[in-house]
């Protein structure tokens, strides 16, 4: 089984240089806990969740006029599509991310893989072929 393969592909993206206060209207539009931040090129540079957008905005760190890439990690958690879930994973708990970017060998953005999403499908997988 791949990343590629259990992330989700239908993902709801903002560009960079936008505005906390569009990334929170997009969200809640949307019904997203995250949102794919992308640059120019629209290649996937980071994930902004909602818990980021609590985090530094009530919390005083940015206002909500602040773009989006001031929230932005250095190095977002990215995987190849053709990566094992069993690596993927196991990458995710060491990095204690909840999420990670599935990117093709260009850097074109596949999905989002969800751990706990991952987790409960391949639970799932696993009991069918038990039974």
């Amino acid at each position: 089984m791949l990343a590629g393969q259990f992330c989700v592909r239908e993902c709801p993206s903002i560009h960079h240089d936008d505005s906390i206060r569009v990334a929170a209207e997009r969200m809640v539009t949307a019904r997203a806990d995250l949102l794919v931040v992308v640059d120019e090129a629209l290649h996937p540079i980071g994930l902004l969740t909602g818990r980021d957008l609590i985090l530094e905005v009530m919390g005083g760190g940015h206002g909500a006029a602040a773009t989006v890439e001031t929230l932005l990690d250095d190095e977002p958690p990215t995987i190849l599509e053709s990566t094992s879930l069993g690596f993927a994973l196991a990458r995710m708990y060491e990095l204690c991310a909840q999420h990670m970017l599935v990117v093709q060998e260009d850097g074109q953005l596949v999905g989002v893989l969800h751990r706990d999403d991952a987790l409960g499908r391949l639970g799932r997988s696993s009991a069918g072929l038990r039974a």
